[in-house]
């Protein structure tokens, strides 16, 4: 009976070896391979009948050091067990990570006979592993703020993106209450958010204001996700924050430029690189009479006066080079094909690595400002021409007295030319005995430069002969309407 049963037990425990889940070798003394299970050629890929009689070296994957495979087989000479893990190769060239035990096995004098490997693939395992460490060491090296609280609102974890935005370190916050990190009267809105996550199991997003440990507030764009155990209930939250002050500050910046450019009475156009209108404000409306909806998408062409398309596209292709074109007095064509003068600015618009991405173009009505300065030509032309022909004498002094302009008239009736009286002043040509009233005359002036004084006084001719005048003296003004001295 008792060798019927050995013959049993032995016959279970064959069916239980090949039916085991790990793999399991079993070699002679010299590491010779004598028996492999099912499980094995599953793991390696390999069938009993191509590593029978070879050595666990063919699956040597060349990951390990010589020291590994040292330290086992000295550990196993002893008659000891070992175990730990190695990187293998599988008959199809992957790798794969096993965890290892080796048992000797010994007759009754104690002699090692065999040795039983169990092997178990724990590549699942490793990868794992390898993953939560490197998910750990991002999240701790991330700028962004990213840290754990339990449900009951304690901080469980702090990375480093965490100290650098509030200023705690770990030590400081860990343990603590996550309330302490925004100003009393945002902390109802913590509640709000732990709430919604826990009850819709889901992310909950907010924009807020933080403290800093300085107390100093900023503004935050916060995310609270659910952290769920094995069995899939919440068991803590995790924090994404991100500091959005200056994204804020920019986007107030932008939207301030923004009305600036609408409500300029100035025409301020944004294109694309081939010249297609994409922005179009009230001034240029204004300016040139289309609406934004007749001409967003259009070229900027369609503004180009009569002959001078050409030009605009060299104009454009000079942006698009980096270049720009500062105050050009120019003629663009409105809506209804009327000619508009106008001072152009056209500038490339540049992304933050400095590539030219569009063309601002600034356009002013000159026309105006055009008109004025062609009309007052044509009246100091026809001023000039009065003061050249006029059949009685005419000079000009400055505040000195200094004579800057005489007409032909007063050279006929003085005697002299224009280029000796420029040399002069007024008082060389007044008669000695009228020069008490020329002061007299002057000190009216300056009184009230406004006054027109009319008489008669005497002048020295160029021979030294006298010549009586009727005179009409009054200051002229100056360009900003202030009479000057005469």
């Amino acid at each position: 009976m008792l060798q019927q049963g050995n013959s049993i037990e032995r016959t279970d425990l064959a069916a239980a070896v090949e039916q085991a889940a790990d793999a399991i070798v079993i070699t002679d003394p010299n590491g010779r391979i004598q028996y492999v299970n099912p499980a094995f050629t599953v793991m390696t890929g390999y069938t009993a009948d191509e590593v029978l009689g070879q050595t666990p070296r063919v699956l040597k994957s060349g990951q390990e050091s010589e020291a590994v495979y040292r330290d086992l087989w000295s550990t196993i000479g002893r008659g000891d067990n070992w175990q730990g893990e190695l990187i293998n190769r599988r008959k199809d060239g992957t790798l794969y990570a096993e965890d290892l035990r080796i048992t000797p096995v010994q007759n009754s004098q104690g002699e090692i006979i065999s040795y039983i490997a169990f092997k178990r693939d724990v590549t699942g395992r490793r990868n794992a592993e390898q993953a939560q460490r490197m998910l750990a060491a991002i999240v701790e090296s991330s700028e962004d703020t990213i840290f754990a609280f339990s449900l009951d609102g304690n901080i469980l974890t702090w990375n480093r993106g965490a100290q650098g935005a509030f200023g705690h370190a770990p030590d400081e916050v860990i343990g603590r209450h996550l309330s302490m990190l925004l100003p009393p009267e945002r902390r109802p809105t913590l509640a709000r958010s732990m709430d919604h996550v826990l009850r819709n199991n889901a992310a909950s997003k907010w924009d807020g204001l933080g403290l800093r440990k300085d107390g100093q507030r900023f503004i935050l764009s916060v995310t609270f996700c659910p952290i769920h155990d094995s069995s899939g209930r919440v068991t803590a939250i995790s924090v994404v924050l991100r500091d959005i002050t200056e994204r804020q500050q920019a986007e107030k910046t932008r939207a301030l430029l923004a009305s600036i450019v609408e409500c300029s009475d100035d025409a301020i156009i944004g294109a694309q690189c081939d010249g297609a209108i994409v922005s179009w404000n009230r001034g240029a409306e204004l300016l040139f009479g289309y609406s934004s909806q007749e001409v967003l998408g259009q070229n900027l062409e369609i503004l180009a006066a009569p002959g001078r398309v050409v030009r605009v596209r060299e104009s454009l292709q000079t942006i698009r080079q980096g270049g720009g074109i500062s105050a050009l007095e120019t003629v663009l064509t409105q809506k209804n094909d009327c000619a508009i003068e106008v001072s152009l600015s056209v500038s490339p618009i540049r992304n933050a690595a400095g590539e030219v991405v569009g063309i601002s173009a600034i356009a002013r009505d000159i026309g105006p400002r055009l008109r004025a300065e062609r009309k007052l030509r044509q009246n100091e032309e026809q001023l000039r021409k009065i003061f050249e022909h006029a059949p009685f004498g005419m000079w000009v002094a400055a505040p000195d007295g200094r004579i800057v302009q005489a007409n032909p008239a007063i050279c006929r009736m003085l005697g002299y030319s224009e280029a000796e009286l420029v040399v002069l002043r007024w008082k060389d040509l007044v008669h000695p005995a009228d020069m008490a009233l020329s002061h007299q005359m002057g000190e009216q002036l300056s009184r009230d430069p406004g006054i027109c004084l009319e008489g008669e006084k005497r002048y020295i001719h160029r021979n030294g002969g006298t010549v009586w005048a009727k005179y009409r003296l009054q200051r002229l003004p100056d360009g900003d309407g202030i009479p000057k001295s005469p």
